[in-house]
């Protein structure tokens, strides 16, 4: 039985939102599918923004790794928010994917951000 489109890209999405294979794989399978979308596929949450500073942490992500992962989620049509954070969430998409006009990557910038996540996430 072949997968649906929409069932392609919803994994897909959600691989790259929960880094669950490498970044640059992650952000080429997802540029094989269309911009638009119908709704949301996958809700973006606290967690989830959380992991990418932990593997930012780790050594497992860089700053451009962690700013391209930023890039390739933010204004897409198909990511919602988790409720009741979704400001949050789209300003620290933003900063991330921005540097250059927000603030620089550095660990004091992830360390600020993973403080105040670690609250919500809880």
């Amino acid at each position: 039985m072949s997968r649906e489109p929409r069932d392609e890209r919803e994994e897909a999405l959600r691989d790259l939102v929960e880094l669950r294979v490498p970044l640059r794989r992650a952000v080429d399978r997802l540029g094989s599918f269309d911009w638009d979308s119908d709704g949301d596929l996958v809700v973006f949450g606290s967690k989830d923004a959380l992991n990418s500073l932990l593997a930012y942490l780790s050594g497992r992500l860089d700053a451009v790794s962690l700013q391209l992962w930023a890039e390739t989620l933010e204004g897409r049509d198909d990511l919602g928010f988790q409720i009741g954070n979704q400001g949050l969430l789209k300003d620290f998409l933003f900063q991330f994917s921005s540097p250059e006009i927000c603030e620089s990557i550095s660990d004091e910038m992830v360390r600020r951000w993973r403080d105040n996540l670690r609250d919500l996430v809880r």
